[in-house]
């Protein structure tokens, strides 16, 4: 981080190169009392404390096992510190005993290999430490004890040793990365190591026994030294020339903050950080002192003085205090020089800078408000000063500077109309001499733009657009109207040809090949009102342009953000609209410019914004970011020649912007964070996953599952800002659902079944990265009614049992009617004395019999035809059901099946016949059909909340979702019908 300060010393605080960021119970921390941070392999911060239990951090959300259910119940709310060992098994010390949990699961383990490890785990704890050889060590209240793993993660030994201590807590420290380990036990501090089968204690050095008497709380090689912290000061001995230093508090604010210091660090410049009972003391190496950073230190005050632990991860420094929770730092992002007026010869000039000019040389102009023109010689960091006083200039206020191809660079003023000087011999400023009309048309300048084309200098002022022809020096009034053009501001010239001038009314397009050789005057387009909606009617107030290197045209409003020059299939200007939606710092833009990597950097009434044109993620940057001030002025924005280095304008004075500082690290470690169904968190236990959704590769949802949320992290931990997340489900949408900066979760309700892949990336202001993309498998399951193989069996079962019931039914029929017949041939038979009589009655019999058979067929296709007028169509039972049940959230696929009385695969069938959809998609889109209705009927008074509830959503950002993809357009964008030309409609 580079911070200057010209005409003043540079700062040189620690603490100038970071900003702070508070976390405690405010914020979701479990307790304030923080004994322990640790950062894990997979990315997530782990917050040991008091009273609160432990509590694992994504950058948003503190999940504790007390409050969320994370696959295991913690031993207690006292935890004192969390380690890792290499098999990603988290080893978390508390009062009454260890745990052991597997990051893979979230579920406690125990190591297998050794049976005594479970009565260890038992005894209440002190510490845990895995040092750098891959073994774990746990201090008890009486013994240490060292276990050693095989490449399986099973214990291969296990050793222990007593050590005695009247000290709270026992500090245990890996300090050589050798594996063996500093411990403050037994009155002093030794150094640990397993050998021939056992654990043995040797003397760190025989010149710390002066600390003997002391509690030893810290400790730590730095360079040639070894620093040790302890109740009554720091300690450092300097192992070259075996001479100890006394470091403690005193009157003097160099000194140490409290003489009782509890842990120590190192950050990544190496800088000594000492945190005590009284707040941090930063070692200053050169001048060998301590800065201060306490809970008064003003606007940067640490969240308690009594600080309990240091850990440094990722250019941050996260210090935790006993009652304040955390304060963490984070490498500023921007690398700054900032210039402002401090009244010593040399410095700026005063107040808010109005114009800025880079020659290709390195030169740099600079006009301010009633400050005058400041010139700064390439390699120089003092100023020149041109003013009324000292020069030929016509007022101090400086608006526009403006270079020719003759080498003179032209000064517009706000009251003293326009100036010049000579950049290749700035010695005197020449005044512009007009007649006495123009002079009084041109004294308030916002606008210079020199015309190669036509060798002019146009200028646009508050009383109108003019031309200087540089050949005869006059002036000329360029087109019809230009006297009506009012407070200009901000001007461009296009690779087409094209001057753009930005004023309170709009802009103005002027084609500089369009001059008509009779009269002189040029074609001029006009723009209004607001660009990317001109039938708002909202007059346009355009104050800034840029022209990128690959011709991309960029114009700034003063009300309504920025703008981006596209062109439609007709060739005509349209233009793509950003606000403070999509990041911008504020909608009143000031100034516009790109750097040598293609970034555009905005500057705005309360910020400076970043944007990547390729991803399109803007980026916002304030006071803490290394600015002078976030409150900048008109023409603020200008790239050096080369675009290495971007001057900003602003009301405190200027800054170089010379770059983003590379000491601040991006993980861009993306993850899933959080899964619930139905509002229920979900662990690995099998059900609905066998890994933690952290490493998760797989997630199942079971028949019946309503609602599925899930979160993510890019695990930047305060960086969150500098990007966005976009996401989509394959298998249910194929476009990209870019989320608003600051979500991290999507939701999705009633999925049907089937197989689908939620992805998840990450878009940093530098792009989406390789680690910044990830996916989850998900299967959603059917009821086992519904499925194709219950169906399959059951109209195989069906079949056979209807097949054996008619065949059946079919012989006792044919058995009832054979003796029906039988019957009355056999009595005829008995009875009758004539043969010829006997033959006749049974032609009449089987006659009567034929009849019977027509008569039964008949009646039957009269039923028919009767149950065809009787049945109702099918799409009018699935209308009905629908305009019953819309509004209930709860009516999805299998509700309409069991309204209708059909099965789904039925009811699916008929659906793709009749309006060929799914049956889900026709549900959503009914729905869908009637919110735009109630939209259009509501007018002013429409909610979109209240009418996504009403048409059956639970979830407003889901149905955006699904009716911007549905009718191309938001449900706040939806036109409401004008009533009076319905009125006048209905009339006719």
């Amino acid at each position: 981080m580079l911070i200057v300060t010209t005409g003043a010393e540079a700062a040189d605080s620690f603490l100038d190169k970071y900003i702070l960021n508070r976390m405690d119970m405010r914020t979701g921390m479990p307790s304030n009392a923080v004994t322990d941070i640790f950062a894990d392999s997979n990315g997530f911060v782990w917050v040991s404390t008091f009273g609160g239990g432990i509590a694992r951090y994504d950058g948003y959300t503190f999940f504790s096992p007390m409050i969320y259910n994370m696959g295991f119940a913690p031993k207690s709310n006292s935890c004192l510190n969390i380690t890792e060992d290499h098999f990603k098994r988290l080893w978390i010390s508390y009062e009454e005993g260890t745990d052991v949990v597997s990051l893979n699961t979230m579920q406690k383990v125990t190591p297998q290999g050794d049976e005594r490890l479970d009565s260890v785990l038992s005894l209440p704890s002190v510490r845990v430490l895995a040092d750098s050889k891959g073994a774990m060590w746990l201090v008890a209240r009486t013994y240490i004890y060292y276990i050693e793993f095989d490449d399986e993660g099973n214990i291969e030994r296990m050793l222990d040793m007593p050590y005695r201590s009247n000290t709270p807590s026992i500090m245990l420290r890996d300090v050589d990365a050798s594996g063996k380990v500093w411990a403050a036990i037994d009155g002093g501090l030794y150094e640990l190591s397993a050998e021939n089968g056992r654990l043995v204690k040797r003397e760190v050095d025989k010149m710390l026994q002066p600390l003997y008497g002391h509690y030893i709380t810290d400790f730590l090689r730095r360079g040639n030294s070894t620093w040790v912290s302890t109740d009554h000061g720091l300690y450092r001995l300097n192992n070259q020339t075996r001479e100890m230093t006394h470091y403690s508090h005193a009157a003097d604010a160099a000194s140490l903050t409290h003489d009782y210091v509890t842990c120590l660090a190192l950050s990544d410049d190496g800088t000594l950080m000492a945190g005590t009972l009284g707040g941090m003391s930063l070692f200053r190496e050169a001048e060998n002192v301590f800065e201060r950073w306490t809970a008064s230190t003003p606007g940067f005050s640490l969240g308690s003085d009594f600080v309990s632990n240091i850990m440094v991860a990722n250019g941050q420094i996260w210090v935790g205090t006993e009652t304040g929770g955390i304060s963490k730092l984070m490498p500023r992002e921007l690398l700054t020089r900032n210039y402002s007026n401090n009244e010593e010869e040399g410095s700026l000039s005063a107040n808010a800078v109005n114009a800025i000019y880079a020659e290709k040389n390195g030169t740099l102009w600079v006009g301010t408000v009633e400050g005058g023109l400041n010139r700064r010689a390439p390699g120089e960091r003092q100023f020149r000063h041109y003013t009324k006083a000292n020069s030929a200039l016509t007022h101090n206020s400086v608006s526009m500077l403006e270079a020719d191809k003759y080498g003179s660079l032209w000064i517009g003023t706000w009251g003293g109309g326009l100036c010049s000087i000579s950049m290749g011999n700035p010695q005197a400023v020449t005044p512009l001499t007009l007649d006495s009309a123009y002079t009084r048309l041109t004294q308030h300048v916002g606008v210079l733009k020199y015309d190669a084309v036509n060798d002019a200098l146009w200028i646009g002022s508050n009383d109108g657009v003019f031309l200087y022809n540089m050949k005869t020096q006059q002036m000329e009034e360029p087109f019809d109207g230009n006297r009506y053009v009012r407070g200009c501001i901000g001007a461009v010239i296009d690779r087409e040809g094209y001057l753009w001038i930005g004023c309170i009314t709009g802009v103005r397009k002027i084609f500089l090949k369009s001059r008509d050789s009779k009269t002189g005057k040029f074609v001029c387009e006009q723009y209004f009102y607001r660009l990317d909606d001109p039938s708002s009617q909202m007059l346009e107030k355009i104050s800034s342009f840029c022209e990128t290197k690959n011709g991309t045209l960029w114009i700034g409003s003063n009300e309504y953000g920025l703008y981006k020059r596209e062109r439609d299939n007709d060739g005509k200007d349209v233009f793509r609209r950003y606000t403070v939606q999509q990041g911008l710092a504020n909608n009143s833009v000031k100034g516009i410019a790109e750097d040598k990597d293609g970034m555009l950097w905005i500057t705005t009434n309360n910020g400076l914004s970043k944007l990547n044109p390729k991803t399109e993620v803007i980026t916002s940057y304030g006071d803490n970011d290394g600015l002078m001030c976030q409150q900048f002025y008109w023409n603020s924005a200008v790239s050096s020649d080369d675009g290495e280095v971007v001057y900003l304008g602003s009301t405190r004075g200027l800054t170089e912007l010379l770059g983003l500082n590379e000491d601040k690290v991006k993980r861009n470690h993306l993850s899933f964070t959080r899964v619930t169904i139905d509002n229920q968190d979900v662990v690995a236990d099998g059900r609905n996953l066998d890994e933690d959704i952290t490493v998760a590769k797989r997630l199942h949802l079971r028949a019946g599952d309503k609602t599925l949320n899930v979160e993510f992290s890019a695990l930047n931990y305060g960086n969150e800002r500098t990007g966005t997340y976009k996401c989509r489900l394959t298998g249910f949408e194929t476009e990209w659902t870019q989320l608003q900066r600051g979500e991290h979760s999507v939701r999705y309700t009633n999925l049907p079944s089937g197989d689908y892949r939620l992805e998840v990336a990450y878009l940093s202001d530098t792009g989406v990265t390789e680690d910044a993309q990830i996916g989850l498998d998900i299967s959603v399951s059917t009821y086992f009614w519904r499925t194709p193989w219950f169906w399959s069996a059951m109209i195989l079962l069906l079949a056979v049992a209807g097949a054996y019931l008619y065949k059946r039914r079919i012989a006792l029929l044919k058995k009832r009617e054979e003796r029906r017949l039988m019957e009355p041939i056999e009595k005829v038979f008995r009875e009758s004395e004539n043969p010829e009589e006997l033959q006749t009655r049974i032609q009449d019999m089987l006659h009567i019999q034929r009849k019977l058979k027509e008569s039964s067929t008949k009646t039957a296709a009269v039923d028919e035809q009767r149950t065809i007028a009787n049945t109702r169509p099918f799409m009018e039972q699935v209308m009905e059901a629908m305009e019953a049940n819309y509004n209930n959230s709860e009516f999805g696929v299998t509700e309409l099946c069991d309204a209708l009385g059909m099965s789904r695969t039925l009811v699916s069938r008929k659906l793709n016949a009749e309006v060929g959809v799914p049956t889900s998609q026709f549900i959503r889109d009914y729905r869908l059909d009637i919110a735009k209705r109630l939209l259009q009927s509501k007018g002013s008074q429409r909610n979109i909340a209240e009418i996504a509830f009403g048409v059956g959503f639970n979830d407003p950002k889901y149905f955006t979702r699904c009716f911007t993809k549905k009718f191309g357009v938001s449900p706040s964008g939806i036109d409401v019908p004008d009533d009076s030309s319905a009125e006048a409609g209905d009339g006719d």
